[in-house]
C-alpha cells in the first residue's frame, strides 16, 4: 500500500508553488545531479586507467610472482625448480638482489642490482626487450644496446636511464661496481669486491624510481 504522506511530499516538493508543473529551482537540482554524476563517472574511469597503467609498468618490470627462501637464504638447486615451472607451461627465471655502489670518474651512485640469467629473464620481464615504438603507451624495455648473454653475463651491466644519465654513461663505457660490504681479506686489512663492467644496454621501465636506481648483471658475476 502506498504511503499518502509520501506522495504527499513528493507533489509539494516537485511541483511549483504556483503552477503544477515542475519549478525552475528542480530543473537546476536536476542538471547539477547530472554534472555530479557525469564528473565522478569521469574520475572514476581516469582513475582505473592509471591503475591499469601502473599495475603493467609493475608487472612488467618484475615478474607478479616472486619466491623466496625463508630467512632470506639462498635457493639452491634453483635451475631444477626452474626447469620444473617451465615443464608446467610456467615462465621463472632465477634473481639475486643486492645493493651495490657504481663509480664512474669521480661520479659514485648506489643502485639496486638484479643478479639474472637473460635468457631465462626475458620471459618475465619486459625491461630488457626491445620496446614497441608504435606504441601509444610510455616505453617500456631497452632504449639503446643489445643484451647479448654470452658477453653479458662475462662482463656486462645494464642501467637504468636515469642512472646511466647521472653517471654520465654510455654503451661500451666501463664502470666500477663496488660492494658495500668490506669482505676481502688483504694484507691492508678488509676491502669492498671491486669488479669493472662494461655497459651493454639502457633500459627504460616508465617509472623514474626504477629508471634511477636499478641495474641488471650476470648472476655469475
Amino acid at each position: 500500500m502506498i504511503n499518502k504522506s509520501v506522495v504527499f511530499l513528493a507533489r509539494k516538493y516537485l511541483s511549483g508553488r504556483k503552477t503544477r508543473g515542475i519549478g525552475k529551482a528542480h530543473y537546476l537540482c536536476l542538471i547539477g545531479i547530472t554534472l555530479g554524476v557525469l564528473s565522478l563517472l569521469c574520475v572514476t574511469s581516469v582513475m582505473n586507467g592509471f591503475r591499469f597503467d601502473i599495475r603493467n609498468r609493475i608487472t612488467g618490470t618484475f615478474a607478479e610472482i616472486r619466491i623466496s627462501a625463508k630467512g632470506g637464504e639462498t635457493i639452491k638447486g634453483y635451475s631444477a625448480i626452474c626447469n620444473q615451472l617451465q615443464d608446467m607451461k610456467f615462465s621463472a627465471s632465477p634473481v639475486i638482489r643486492n645493493e651495490l655502489l657504481l663509480k664512474y670518474d669521480s661520479v659514485v651512485l648506489p643502485t639496486l642490482c638484479f643478479g639474472i640469467e637473460p635468457n631465462r629473464h626475458k620471459n618475465v620481464s619486459s625491461l630488457l626487450q626491445k620496446p614497441d615504438t608504435g606504441s601509444k603507451e610510455i616505453i617500456q624495455g631497452l632504449l639503446v644496446g643489445n643484451i647479448s648473454p654470452e658477453e653479458f653475463s662475462a662482463s656486462g651491466i645494464a642501467l637504468g636511464a636515469g642512472l646511466a644519465s647521472q653517471l654520465g654513461v654510455y654503451l661500451g663505457d666501463e664502470i666500477q661496481v663496488l660492494s658495500p660490504m668490506f669482505n676481502v681479506p688483504t694484507a691492508f686489512g678488509m676491502i669492498p669486491r671491486i669488479r669493472f663492467l662494461k655497459v651493454q644496454a639502457i633500459f627504460a621501465a616508465g617509472m623514474p624510481e626504477y629508471d634511477q636506481n636499478f641495474s641488471f648483471m650476470g648472476i655469475d658475476n
